[in-house]
């Protein structure tokens, strides 16, 4: 049978060392990674300036299509654990997203979710709109963020609309300065403090695991209940 594929190339002149560094570093461990929500590598190299990543290819649509309209409380938690899955495998090698949003979660023919894009991140300012007070601000950041950014996506499921935070904080800010965003319907109170966890101002504030060995398998057990 043909395998269809997705290359992807990257001019490595046009980026800085830094992201070229993390170029290398991220995708010697995103070639680890087998998981059926996340995206799979099958190939990657740099031939003279340019980098190169070759991926199966998903003929599915992308989660943005399905918004616009509230999904169901259930669909929308199906999803919600289906990406803390993907993260728990990216977050597992030491991977941390950086640009979860609606544009870079795909879906399969049998509706389940892939997350994509994740190695192109380290060099791109991605969507405020999704990013953690703390990549906001140009602080320091790890898996934390990416577990606001769900948060973000799975408020956007809910409710069928783009979340509009009440301010928003900019870089050299501290990343406390980032107000709250609008709660839940009351419809879905009873998932109102599993939202306000996700989307807590500080990563420490964001999932406590007492019971569990990460802070991402404590997420995945909430997101199924």
């Amino acid at each position: 049978p043909i395998l269809r594929c997705v290359v992807k190339l990257i001019d490595f002149q046009a980026v800085p060392e830094h992201w070229r560094r993390h170029f290398v570093d991220e995708h010697a461990k995103v070639w680890q990674i087998h998981h059926p929500n996340v995206v799979q590598t099958l190939c990657r190299g740099v031939i003279a300036d340019r980098a190169y990543i070759v991926q199966e290819h998903l003929a599915g649509s992308q989660l943005r299509e399905q918004l616009g309209q509230p999904l169901s409380v259930t669909q929308a938690l199906r999803h919600a654990r289906q990406l803390a899955l993907g993260l728990h495998a990216l977050h597992s090698q030491h991977v941390v997203h950086r640009d979860l949003r609606p544009e870079n979660i795909m879906l399969r023919a049998d509706g389940s979710l892939v997350l994509i894009n994740f190695v192109m991140a380290g060099g791109m300012t991605g969507d405020s709109a999704y990013q953690s007070p703390e990549q906001i601000a140009d602080e320091r950041f790890d898996h934390r963020s990416d577990l606001f950014s769900l948060g973000v996506v799975l408020h956007e499921m809910l409710t069928g609309q783009r979340p509009v935070r009440m301010a928003l904080a900019q870089p050299g800010f501290a990343a406390e300065q980032v107000d709250d965003f609008p709660p839940l319907p009351r419809t879905h109170w009873r998932l109102q403090p599993l939202m306000d966890q996700l989307l807590a101002p500080r990563p420490q504030q964001r999932f406590r695991s007492e019971e569990h060995t990460s802070e991402l398998q404590s997420l995945r057990h909430l997101v199924c209940r």
